[in-house]
């Protein structure tokens, strides 16, 4: 599954870019000892965190558009990486980088850390500069689940439960607008890079945004898994009532040859073949939100799903 090979990815990253200040010590923890606490249970056992925290630095991307959904108030947290929308709404965060520096974090002063398993291997070391929780992601399907699991750490369930219940009636007004039933509607999705194409499934980010908006999928794009390779001779896999499409890099030139392939496949004759195509029903979007890792990034697919699909967003 995709989510566990990113995992694994990151993994190797995260140990190569943290030496050689991985084995150092940090203790200025920044915990009031006078301040109220709770008890949460995560991936590494049972921390004790603020009961309201207010200085809190998010690891990685899931964690970071959970609270910035949530309106939480982050000090630190990735965010060069991540798309415009998501750093406008964080523009008042520091980065931390990615792999986490931990020097700049003590320098922040947070009082709750949270991330994801991905960075087991400097837990020791963070919980010794704030109380630290860490979550485990498997896929990025389990947005929603991760979601929940920030709210609870930051003891704020109404507010993400609040996130949500706008996210599903965005959906609702959705499929009331579509001109037929949402489950007749066949929807692809496909992500192209430079050396291969790859069908976006039922258990990715954004398959259960599909799935929550009762969007059909074709069959080649169901189940658990994030994503299939299919071969120039299995394009027709990727067929559908409606196709999104997109490419992304972690380089300009990743992306300016991820883009290039995109409009090399416009000229293959198997992809001038499927109906989708004949039906011009092919929709290029954004692939830094389209494979994105919690609510905001939700939000802006929902935007795409409204304009292709019903032309606009009514009021």
């Amino acid at each position: 599954m995709l989510g566990l090979a990113f995992c694994t990815a990151i993994m190797v990253t995260a140990c190569e870019g943290l030496s050689p200040n991985s084995q150092q010590q940090y203790t200025s923890s920044n915990v009031d000892p006078t301040q109220l606490t709770r008890t949460v249970q995560h991936a590494m056992g049972e921390t004790q965190v603020p009961a309201t925290p207010k200085r809190v630095v998010a690891l990685g991307p899931f964690i970071l558009e959970s609270l910035v959904a949530i309106d939480a108030p982050m000090v630190g947290a990735p965010i060069e990486r991540e798309f415009p929308g998501l750093k406008q709404q964080a523009k008042d965060t520091h980065d931390i980088s990615y792999p986490p520096n931990l020097e700049r974090i003590v320098a922040l002063k947070p009082d709750l850390i949270i991330g994801s398993t991905v960075w087991k291997d400097i837990y020791v070391q963070a919980s010794q500069i704030a109380p630290t929780v860490l979550f485990e992601i498997q896929r990025s399907g389990q947005w929603q689940e991760i979601f929940q699991s920030v709210g609870r750490a930051m003891n704020q369930p109404e507010a993400v439960q609040a996130v949500l219940t706008q996210y599903n009636q965005r959906l609702e007004k959705l499929r009331q607008r579509l001109e037929k039933p949402a489950k007749t509607i066949e929807v692809s999705l496909v992500r192209i890079f430079p050396d291969r194409v790859n069908l976006v499934t039922a258990g990715s980010f954004s398959g259960t945004i599909l799935e929550d908006a009762q969007l059909s999928r074709p069959p080649s794009q169901q189940g658990d898994d994030v994503y299939r390779t299919i071969s120039r001779e299995q394009l027709h896999l990727a067929d559908g009532d409606v196709l999104f499409v997109w490419s992304r890099g972690n380089s300009p030139e990743e992306r300016e040859k991820a883009q290039a392939s995109i409009e090399q496949l416009k000229t293959d004759p198997l992809w001038s073949q499927l109906e989708v195509v004949q039906e011009d029903k092919v929709y290029k979007v954004n692939g830094n939100y389209w494979i994105g890792t919690g609510p905001v990034a939700a939000n802006f697919v929902i935007d795409d799903l409204f304009r292709y699909l019903v032309e606009e967003e009514s009021s």
